[in-house]
């Protein structure tokens, strides 16, 4: 994204949902994506019949979500969410994305932590678990893809996969950006 390029903490509703979209690489890295999730679906049974999209309303996701949409070869549905929106960072906001470390350290002790009015980890995985479990609930048995950020979807990761505390979630195998994981939850 932008924000990367830049270096920046971009976790602002109001201003992620309008700045810092994807880069060059970020819009090659989308392709790429769609790629690999289409020759996923390619593996799947032909009884395929759509593939069910939610995204972030954050410009650098929105636009990602878009790529997968226009890109698939195969009939697909595109939602925005907001609750699976990028973690607030508070007074972090435009700031080094070294500053992120600062964050995650007090993450580890707890995750009902606000320093630097960030939002808590525990605040996080309450809102991306409802969006879960309800998109599972609507299209169980779908393909069902979920374009957002690296906490979130960490902290979704660590806790419906890894069945670790939301805490951990700095702990665990890193997401690359533009990867496309498997989430199979352990409800």
């Amino acid at each position: 994204s932008l924000a990367n390029v830049e270096g920046i903490i971009s976790g602002d509703p109001d201003v992620g949902t309008k700045k810092h979209g994807l880069s060059a690489k970020g819009k090659e890295q989308a392709r790429e994506a769609a790629g690999k999730l289409h020759q996923f679906l390619g593996t799947r049974s032909l009884e395929l019949k759509k593939v069910f999209i939610r995204s972030s309303p954050f410009l650098r996701a929105k636009e990602t979500a878009q790529i997968l949409h226009q890109e698939l070869q195969v009939p697909n549905e595109l939602v925005v969410t907001a609750d699976i929106r990028e973690r607030c960072f508070g007074s972090l906001e435009g700031q080094s994305n070294t500053r992120y470390n600062d964050v995650w350290k007090f993450d580890y002790n707890s995750a009902y932590h606000k320093e630097f009015m960030c939002e808590s980890v525990v605040e996080v995985a309450e809102r991306a678990f409802k969006t879960v479990i309800d998109f599972e609930k609507e299209h169980s048995g779908d393909v069902c893809v979920i374009v957002a950020h690296g906490d979130l979807l960490q902290i979704l990761r660590t806790t419906l996969e890894m069945k670790l505390p939301p805490s951990r979630h700095r702990f665990t195998p890193h997401l690359a950006t533009a990867s496309l994981t498997k989430l199979e939850p352990k409800f």
